[in-house]
């Protein structure tokens, strides 16, 4: 499960024995495996005599991920408070400790089973072509500490 992005050359990309596309410098393939933990649908070969490709892990991702989710809580959670900013971080601190966690937790085998009735919209992390993505907190989590995910 990897991202790959195509800094040089040409790729070209296949399910189940048809073609299905090209790609080629910029161009990022893989991304439904990190973002959906599934195996990647296609093969992909270069059709070029060279091609760099870049790739990233989802450990990586998912670093990446929080980091950008806990900024953009950040700057929606400060702007709507009259505390003094150096208050407002220490408070945020506190109750975005989980996503410093994320990696590690991620690896455990333990069931979520969580409602979306029990999920209540945080804040907006960013907004696509096919979607945004949110933060949700879960009101009703069985563990001390309150927990937050990302939601597309």
């Amino acid at each position: 499960e990897k991202l790959f992005v195509v800094e040089e050359g040409m790729v070209q990309f296949s399910c189940g024995g048809q073609v299905a596309g090209t790609a080629g410098m910029g161009s990022i393939l893989g991304e439904l495996s990190l973002v959906y933990g599934i195996p990647a649908p296609s093969d992909v070969k270069c059709i070029t005599p060279c091609a760099i490709l870049w790739a990233m892990d989802t450990l990586s991702y998912r670093r990446i991920q929080a980091v950008v989710a806990k900024e953009s809580l950040k700057s929606s959670l400060l702007d709507k408070s009259n505390e003094p900013r150096d208050c407002q971080i220490q408070s945020l601190r506190r109750k975005c400790s989980s996503f410093l966690d994320l990696q590690e937790e991620s690896n455990h085998s333990e069931s979520n089973d969580i409602a979306f009735g029990q999920l209540e919209k945080v804040a907006i992390v960013g907004k696509g072509a096919f979607g945004s993505v949110y933060i949700v907190e879960d009101k009703k989590s069985a563990f001390a500490a309150k927990r937050y995910y990302s939601l597309k």
